[in-house]
């Protein structure tokens, strides 16, 4: 099915993990399908799926017999098990031959000029990263997201709000990833992306935005995606994940201690511990970002200066705060 194209021939590589993602991925593949980008290669890797998945891409592909020799489907474990989406991630993105490489979640769509107008703008500006906007759908209807324009690792480091850091909505030159021998974290299949893009960012000094009428469109209707659902165990790969990216710019004697998006990313972490009652391990983990509790406005003052407190003297302070009520006096 697949002819074995020479790099300079395909523009884009498409990386589409799937794991029994029957019931959304005819719209996604179709929606691949019909991009205006002429020689896309498309990479579906199966990460163990029991469903039809499989069998609705093939389905959809017979629709479209000029893309058979673009399209390859592949195992991301040769025992056909799963193996987590960074694996499915990487094993896509070590077969990649496209000038650019990006990834498409098996239960999105991409309005079809959207990787014609990023690829055409990487090139013109000779870009590693290319950002396009994108749409939230979910059950609250549609938001539209603008990304920053940030040209390199400084303007990134330097930027003063969070903003969704996604592999989906970017464009990355493959020799920016291949040259700088940039992997996905290994067992990190939460904050994956994020854990990979800090890297390439890092790494590339000149990258450019498209700002258009052309989305890529993130489902938050699926309850099942892996981007909608939070364990205690994704909560501590996240956690994994800061901790590698903190070793990786240290070893690069890089200062990211007021890089807003990190040490956002490590206070969020950090909350998310007294969710599942992990307070001696909350006092712990990234001290460095406990005064980001005075950014919110959600909070009152009480709790922001109990909050300092546990973390300066004891998190058993904040226990009682959260507890009180429910002991018996």
């Amino acid at each position: 099915m697949y002819k074995n194209y020479q790099s300079d021939m395909i523009p884009l590589t498409v990386i589409i993990p799937f794991f029994n993602s029957g019931e959304y991925l005819k719209r996604t593949t179709e929606s691949l399908f019909n991009q205006t980008l002429d020689n896309i290669e498309y990479l579906f890797v199966n990460d163990g799926s029991t469903d039809n998945s499989k069998e609705i891409i093939l389905d959809v592909l017979s629709a479209y017999p000029n893309k058979k020799n673009y399209v390859r489907i592949v195992n991301s474990c040769d025992s056909g098990k799963n193996g987590g989406i960074a694996r499915a991630r990487q094993v896509g993105l070590d077969l990649a031959i496209g000038r650019y490489v990006t990834f498409c979640d098996s239960d999105d769509w991409v309005d079809k000029t959207y990787y014609e107008e990023l690829y055409n703008a990487g090139v013109s500006n000779n870009a590693g990263i290319v950002t396009g906007d994108h749409c939230t759908e979910s059950v609250d209807g549609v938001s539209i997201k603008i990304a920053p324009d940030l040209k390199n690792w400084n303007d990134l480091n330097n930027y003063d709000k969070w903003f969704h850091l996604s592999l989906c909505n970017r464009l990355i030159d493959n020799s920016l990833i291949n040259n700088n021998k940039i992997r996905f974290f290994d067992n990190i299949n939460f904050s994956e992306d994020y854990g990979f893009l800090m890297r390439t960012y890092y790494y590339s000094s000149n990258n450019c935005n498209v700002h258009s009428n052309a989305f890529y469109h993130y489902n938050k209707i699926n309850s099942n995606s892996l981007t909608t659902a939070i364990r205690p165990a994704s909560l501590f790969q996240r956690i994994e994940c800061l901790t590698l990216l903190d070793e990786f710019f240290s070893s690069k004697c890089q200062d990211t201690k007021n890089c807003f998006i990190h040490n956002f990313e490590k206070f969020y972490a950090k909350e998310s511990l007294l969710s599942i009652n992990e307070y001696s391990l909350w006092r712990k983990i990234f001290p460095e970002v406990w005064h980001l509790v005075f950014h919110d406005q959600n909070r009152s003052m009480l709790y922001k200066c109990i909050y300092m407190l546990s973390q300066k003297i004891s998190w058993r302070i904040l226990w009682l705060y959260h507890n009180i009520g429910k002991l018996s006096l």
